[in-house]
């Protein structure tokens, strides 16, 4: 089942045309990430996904359901953390999480349940009488998005969450994502192509407000295979070739690459380019 349908989605800002028509889908208990270069589009798709800003034409679905943007439910079915984080940082992190549950009316009874789980997923257990204020800048992030999800949404939604963080604080994050996907469904957005392969499930690629190609980064791709020699006698290239020609081996070339994102997502470019 898919989590998500962005269908149709198209956003103007006067006559500027900011999406496209642009249409992807997101399956459920995967991370999805939405690649594209500064000013692609992507921070504008997901406000528009969370209602944040009104949708100019085209439609978004929450589990096969017409998302109504009219209505207050549709908050309860995702959270999101887009762009800088809103944090009350004079508070302890508890004490914000607990604001936080008041603001989702969630039950008295089940308050402090919601706020264990979320420090859980987001492995801050051990923050949580600290001040926000003197926390890092990848703990902040963290506490951001454990509000986001302290009503246990379905999907999660997350704008360039690695983005000002130190090399331990990302490493810390992909831990904190991967945890997410075994119980929510993920959308995040960068232009970090590194990251997002080692993250994601599916990319969707979008570029000067289009979307140019998706990809499932989990399927094998049976055509090409790199091939790892130990070449301890030192041979050549030529004589590496022969022993291949010998063993009844053909190949295209001795560096032919598996599928690389990074590669991936600049040869989208260029051919949605020259189309």
């Amino acid at each position: 089942m898919y989590a998500l349908e962005v269908e149709s989605l198209t956003q103007k800002y006067s006559d500027k045309v900011i999406l496209d028509n642009i249409s992807f889908k997101v399956k459920e208990n995967t991370v999805h990430g939405f690649l594209g270069p500064n000013g692609a589009g992507k921070t504008t798709t997901l406000k528009s996904i969370c209602g944040i800003i009104p949708i100019f034409s085209g439609r978004v679905k929450f589990f096969e359901e017409t998302v109504d943007y009219q209505t207050s439910q549709y908050k309860m079915d995702f959270g999101a953390l887009i762009e800088e984080p809103t944090l009350y940082e004079d508070m302890k992190v508890y004490e914000f999480l607990k604001f936080t549950c008041k603001l989702y009316k969630i039950p008295k009874s089940e308050i402090n349940k919601s706020i264990e789980d979320a420090l859980e997923k987001i492995l801050i257990q051990d923050i949580s009488h600290r001040l926000i204020k003197n926390l890092s800048k990848g703990y902040k992030q963290r506490v951001a998005i454990a509000a986001s999800i302290i009503h246990n949404p379905k999907i999660i939604i997350l704008d360039e969450p690695t983005v000002g963080l130190d090399v331990s604080a990302i490493s810390q994050m992909r831990e904190v994502i991967l945890k997410l996907k075994k119980s929510h469904t993920v959308l995040i957005s960068s232009h970090i192509l590194h990251e997002m392969e080692l993250l994601c499930d599916e990319v969707t690629l979008i570029d000067k407000s289009k979307i140019i190609a998706s990809k499932n980064l989990t399927q094998a791709d049976n055509t090409q295979i790199n091939l790892t020699l130990d070449n301890k006698k030192g041979l050549s290239i030529d004589e590496i070739k022969l022993k291949l020609n010998e063993a009844g081996l053909d190949f295209e070339s001795i560096n032919h690459a598996g599928f690389n994102l990074e590669q991936f997502f600049f040869t989208s470019i260029r051919r949605k380019d020259d189309s």
